[in-house]
């Protein structure tokens, strides 16, 4: 009833759903594609282009142009009324901006991911979640090896066999905090709590995403950001039928052939090679550019340990850093504001 039109990165999930749009619906709705010119961000807009053409979908870049000068915390906070870190949410509310004065509705692949094992931790629990059913003294000998070693490849292992049994999925979730989880008082009874340990690893992590981080962090900022812009937002992956279908296959079926290796296959009969195999990129709004806009004037917060903040603050910049900062400024921001 009204114009349709798609947000289009070059991932999978947008690229099928455009795809079937395309090649079996026959509708011409317009793409839309954000790019973050001079930031560290990957520019998908020219390889999302090619698949517009290859799929003859007319297709509209729209940079990201934001203002630096407004951009801080308070900004963030006020899109979505509550403390978020999920930066996404200007992406999303300039990309719906400029669409909405040619579309009211706009479909996305959001949950794609989580519906078809799309992540890299549910890849790496998979493969190596079988190290946890090692014996003890085997287990500790790796463990000791790949803390000795160290390399960046081998560190995902060894927070993965310092976790309980309770914490498996949260080691393969913050690989870089480890060393810092586990001696938070509580948080192996605050993790049996989220994570179910009676199932596979890579099952559980993707049931506690589906469950609590995808309403929790990732379709806010679709939902936020669009309708700050007056545009309605579909998303088709997020079916309760298709979920219930998928609940009935063989769950590992999905990994086996690497991540989305279904989703890529059901892809390969609308897309060439070449236009399927990018990295996995992510539709983020770059952290380090909103960092360097809020002051390095921080102050205390309550029953935070002072060091350890100031610890984060000053590395903020790095890149098992920026989340971390992002979220202490944000839960500043949230604390003081009035």
């Amino acid at each position: 009833d009204v114009p349709l039109g798609i947000f289009l990165s070059s991932g999978i999930d947008s690229s099928l759903t455009a795809s079937i749009i395309s090649k079996e619906l026959k509708l011409d709705i317009e793409a839309y594609t954000v790019s973050f010119p001079g930031s560290e961000v990957i520019d998908e807009s020219q390889d999302a282009k090619k698949i517009a053409e290859y799929l003859h979908l007319p297709h509209r870049v729209i940079e990201s142009k934001k203002d630096l000068a407004t951009l801080n915390v308070g900004e963030l906070y006020n899109l979505y009324g509550e403390p978020n870190d999920n930066l996404t949410v200007l992406a999303v509310y300039q990309m719906a901006d400029i669409a909405s004065r040619y579309i009211r509705v706009a479909l996305s692949g959001m949950g794609g991911d989580e519906i078809f094992y799309g992540y890299n931790r549910y890849q790496f629990l998979f493969k190596y979640g079988k190290l946890l059913q090692l014996p003890p003294l085997l287990k500790r000998i790796l463990f000791f090896l790949s803390g000795v070693h160290f390399p960046r490849g081998l560190m995902a292992i060894h927070n993965l066999l310092s976790a309980d049994e309770n914490c498996v999925v949260l080691a393969a979730k913050n690989n870089e905090f480890c060393r810092w989880l586990w001696h938070l008082e509580g948080i192996q009874n605050w993790a049996s709590q989220l994570f179910e340990t009676d199932i596979s690893p890579e099952i559980a992590a993707r049931q506690f995403d589906i469950k609590y981080v995808m309403p929790g962090s990732f379709i806010p900022p679709i939902e936020r950001g669009s309708m700050r812009a007056s545009l309605e937002v579909r998303t088709p992956f997020l079916n309760r039928k298709l979920l219930e279908y998928i609940s009935t296959l063989d769950q590992h079926s999905f990994l086996i052939e690497g991540q989305k290796c279904v989703l890529r296959k059901i892809l390969q009969r609308y897309l060439p090679k070449h236009l399927i195999d990018f990295p996995k990129r992510g539709f983020i709004f770059p952290r380090s550019v909103f960092l360097r806009l809020i002051s390095e004037d921080f102050p205390d917060l309550p029953g935070i340990d002072k060091r350890k903040l100031e610890q984060v603050w000053l590395n903020r910049f790095q890149n098992d850093k920026k989340r971390l900062a992002l979220r202490i400024a944000i839960l500043n921001h949230f604390l003081n504001c009035e």
